[in-house]
């Protein structure tokens, strides 16, 4: 799903030719462009805001954590012959190459389905490959992307970028469930290594230690820094976490919270969850709390 969205908000710009060599160019610029500009032109109208809200400020590392080098398609082809285009994919502080190919393509008038091949390569080493589809439309004298179809165990799904706000914001609350299920999981193990404490108090004592000190009750390294910030409240992937415990020691119970930063836009449930281990959740703007439905 991540692949899929930080795809599709690189994706698009238009050619003047004719309807059917619009739409190849089109697919392969939008492929290889970086340019929020042509990216919000060429999609959906509303899509890119809807994403922006949902990403929460992440729209800019998305863009350059997945930087496709721009280079366009050669000028001239036939759309049968309009075949492929290589860019450079940065990760991190790696570059990989990655080919796209056109498996196979239909223009309808105003309707552009096209089958696209992906490879990733380092060094000439093929490291991963998967395929795509891709619908396009021709509105309001634009070719825009509606629609990404991804293969997964030989089942296909469809996306709609028309819809890319709520997927954006179920890839989120579906991080928010598995940032939960960390700290459960932190907290038996911290409980049991500082039996004397109990469970932690504040979501920093899962830190990591640092490399010139070993893990103890205050820095205990299990949980990732964006997570076990140094702040009551940690923010990660649109949803702010704190957790609660009750005072004195051994700590025997506490509470984990996670609510949407944007309620509506990057999230519309809020989480709960405690030593149970049961998460629990609200579709209403407030926290949720022991007494609201488990999740199924």
């Amino acid at each position: 799903m991540k692949r899929l969205f930080q795809l599709a908000i690189t994706l698009l710009a238009l050619n003047s030719a004719g309807l059917a060599q619009d739409a190849v160019t089109a697919l392969w610029d939008l492929a290889l462009t970086t340019d929020p500009r042509v990216v919000e032109k060429h999609l959906p109208k509303g899509a890119v805001r809807e994403m922006a809200d949902c990403q929460a400020g992440d729209l800019d590392a998305a863009l350059q954590e997945f930087m496709l080098a721009k280079k366009a398609a050669e000028d001239g082809k036939d759309i049968e012959l309009a075949s492929s285009s290589e860019g450079v994919l940065l990760i991190g502080d790696q570059y990989f190459s990655v080919e796209l190919r056109m498996a196979t393509s239909q223009v309808r008038g105003s309707v552009a389905d096209f089958v696209v091949k992906a490879t990733k390569r380092m060094d000439r080493l093929e490291l991963e490959s998967w395929t795509l589809v891709f619908t396009m439309e021709f509105d309001d004298a634009e070719w825009r992307l509606t629609s990404i179809a991804t293969q997964e165990d030989e089942k296909w799904e469809v996306h709609s970028l028309h819809e890319v706000g709520r997927h954006c914001r179920m890839a989120k609350e579906s991080s928010a469930v598995g940032s939960l299920r960390t700290i459960n999981t932190a907290q038996v193990t911290y409980a049991s290594t500082y039996p004397e404490h109990g469970f932690a108090y504040t979501l920093s004592q899962f830190a990591d230690p640092g490399q010139m000190r070993g893990p103890s009750p205050d820095k205990a390294g299990l949980i990732d820094a964006q997570l076990a910030c140094d702040k009551d409240e940690c923010d990660k992937s649109g949803y702010r976490f704190r957790i609660e415990t009750e005072a004195g020691q051994p700590r025997e119970r506490y509470q984990a919270f996670a609510r949407p930063l944007k309620y509506n836009k990057t999230g519309t449930r809020s989480f709960y969850t405690d030593q149970t281990g049961v998460i629990r959740f609200t579709v209403a703007d407030r926290d949720a709390t022991a007494d609201d439905p488990p999740l199924n």
